[in-house]
């Protein structure tokens, strides 16, 4: 019976490492989901899952079958098959120091068998933005040197960690104040949310990177914390993880804090989950026992958003203590050769230990139903049609909240859309392959944010005294669409990885704001509002009628150069240089009402000209 036992076990080892390499994952800026993505765009390899990142044995067997089979490989041009290889030699680790890769590995053997692999490198990314408009110039910066560590044991665990500092500046320029209408202020004091604006970087395109606080240049003690490096400042960071792989990538499992982009029909798309949100820690897992199956479940931790430069008397003295949350969310997805469909929940609740959340196998709306309506829920959904090389169309829908079918703003009202109380986004969009230029596309997409949507009501619940927010924010940042509420946006983008080493693109944004400052702001145009239950169903919405708008053309041109070949090091030079046109539109009615609307240039809403230069540095593997 002992024996029986010993080899079942050896039996289901075998299994699970069988084909196992490297399962920490890619960071979602590498350049190879593009070539995947293309590869995947024009039919020559498997839809993924939507839930991103992949690990490096998922991407690398991907771009090893399309080098190696010959029917696929047929339709790569030299140049891409160049581009492929450069992929393969990044992650081929060469026992001892590599300097070309910028990193130190050891395996420890025994019969040929590496019980462990381990890679160790250190790293440098250099950025500098400049902003020049026609009243002003903004200068912003950040260096940030990384130490990483990735290991493999036996052929089944991987783990990655990365440790970094962060010397950074990011000038901001205060706009002005919006005033928040709700029925929980915790202060007698007006609340209020400062608006900002960030020059030296594109609209909306700024992503912080540090972690919890920054120390001042000048002020490194305790008490030198601050929320913002609106002058240099120092940070620091850790992003790690541990992952596995059963049967073939057939089950994935990842515990860690990483970026992550969910149900993306486009890079960086995603309405739910977006790659430009911070990171978190959780607990994830991919199941896919078909190709065209597969199911995705994640629980995390967030984090407090360091917001004391942005909200006034709101939360009172303890304004981090009410952003104490956990994150759940759980995807369906099914994948055919002309379709894709996902669908699935997400919920924003308070710090508990809620067992029904974390549990895959049980629906998020039901499970709130059963403990009572505290948390806030979501629901999201994708469909895509393609057609293998040539390209796609999808829309995708985030629901935040909606009356439903009765009352006066529901399904079939004629107040449904001009309802704020109905809160949600929408996309639209189309990808498409273009064969001639090596791993070239062009994508365009039309983004919706409605008034409110990701934002929630702070409300009392028996796990906690005073007020919680549920806003579906982590880090002060949106966990979906990087557009603030009430907004729009035609995104259109064009990419090529022309050469080896080489990636390019250039982009065009037309996008539209609710002014979220001064005396014509808009209600539910901030990702801070906080909608009073008790009046919002009098509220209504008309996008770009009920009072100011900003709008903006955003063009620019760019790419990344690896040297690696002719250094042997591993240095990466890239940039972006682009112009910016911004004005206002206001109408002649009450804020809320509706109204036509004119152009308006005054002292409070200006228009605005400028040009962006980004350079970077980046030396790593």
């Amino acid at each position: 019976m002992k024996k029986s036992w010993i080899l079942c076990c050896l039996l289901i080892f075998s299994i699970l490492s069988a084909g196992a390499q490297k399962y920490a994952s890619i960071a979602l800026d590498d350049p190879v989901y593009k070539i995947i993505e293309n590869a995947q765009l024009r039919g020559l390899c498997n839809q993924l899952p939507g839930a991103k990142p992949y690990s490096e044995n998922q991407i690398l067997s991907i771009v090893a079958d399309l080098l190696h089979t010959p029917e696929k490989e047929a339709k790569l041009s030299r140049y891409e098959k160049e581009v492929l290889t450069a992929v393969l030699d990044k992650y081929d680790r060469k026992e001892g120091l590599d300097i070309k890769h910028g990193s130190y590995n050891y395996s420890s053997s025994e019969k040929d068998d590496a019980k462990l692999k381990l890679s160790a490198g250190a790293s440098v990314d250099i950025l500098t933005s400049t902003g020049v408009y026609t009243d002003s110039k903004h200068f912003g910066f950040d260096f940030r040197p990384q130490i990483k560590l990735n290991g493999t044991f036996w052929d089944i665990v991987s783990f990655k960690f990365n440790l970094y500092g962060d010397m950074i500046s990011a000038p901001l320029t205060k706009l002005g104040e919006y005033n928040v209408r709700n029925g929980w202020k915790l202060s007698d004091n007006q609340s209020t949310i400062n608006s900002y604006a960030n020059y030296a970087y594109f609209p909306f395109g700024y992503n912080k990177r540090w972690d919890g606080s920054v120390y001042m240049v000048g002020h490194l003690y305790a008490d030198g914390l601050e929320d913002w490096p609106t002058n240099p400042a120092f940070s620091f960071g850790i992003l790690s993880e541990i992952d596995m792989a059963f049967f073939n990538n057939m089950l994935t499992m990842r515990a860690g804090r990483t970026t992550r982009e969910w149900s993306g029909m486009d890079d960086g798309a995603s309405l739910v989950l977006n790659s430009e949100a911070r990171p978190f820690i959780g607990l994830e897992a991919t199941v896919t026992p078909f190709n065209w199956f597969s199911f995705s479940t994640l629980t995390g931790s967030l984090e407090m958003p360091n917001s004391e430069h942005i909200v006034n008397n709101i939360y009172g003295d303890r304004s981090d203590a009410v952003f104490q949350n956990m994150f759940s969310i759980s995807m369906l997805e099914f994948n055919f050769k002309y379709a894709h469909v996902d669908f699935g929940t997400t919920c924003i609740w308070p710090k508990r230990f809620e067992i029904g959340y974390m549990f895959p196998l049980m629906s998020h709306l039901f499970f709130q139903n059963s403990i009572g309506d505290y948390d806030n829920l979501s629901l999201f959904g994708s469909l895509k049609l393609q057609y293998p090389g040539i390209g796609n169309i999808w829309f995708s829908l985030y629901l935040d909240e909606m009356v439903g079918f009765g009352g006066e703003a529901g399904m079939f009202s004629k107040n449904f859309f001009n309802a704020t109380r109905n809160m949600y986004a929408y996309q639209v969009g189309t990808n498409i392959a273009i064969p001639w230029i090596p791993f070239a596309n062009i994508s365009i997409r039309y983004s919706k944010v409605e008034p409110y949507c990701y934002t929630h009501q702070a409300i009392n619940t028996p796990w906690y005294d005073g007020y919680i927010s549920e806003a579906y924010m982590n880090n002060g940042e949106s966990l979906g669409y990087y557009m603030p509420p009430n907004s729009d946006e035609l995104h259109v983008r064009f990419e090529t990885a022309p050469l080896r080493h080489l990636v390019l693109h250039t982009q065009y944004q037309f996008m539209r704001h609710g002014a979220d400052y001064g005396s014509r702001q808009i209600p539910g145009s901030s990702l801070y509002s906080e909608l009073n239950p008790s009046g919002r169903d009098a509220l209504r919405k008309y996008f770009l009628h009920d009072g100011a708008y900003q709008w903006y053309h955003v063009i620019k041109i760019g790419g990344e150069y690896n040297f690696s070949d002719f250094t042997n090091f591993p240095l990466t030079l890239f940039a972006d240089i682009g112009f910016v046109y911004s004005y206002f539109t206001d109408t002649d009615a009450e804020v809320g009402q509706k109204a036509d609307y004119h152009h308006v240039n005054n002292q409070e809403y200006k228009d605005k000209y400028g040009c962006i230069i980004q350079l970077g540095v980046r030396i790593s593997y």
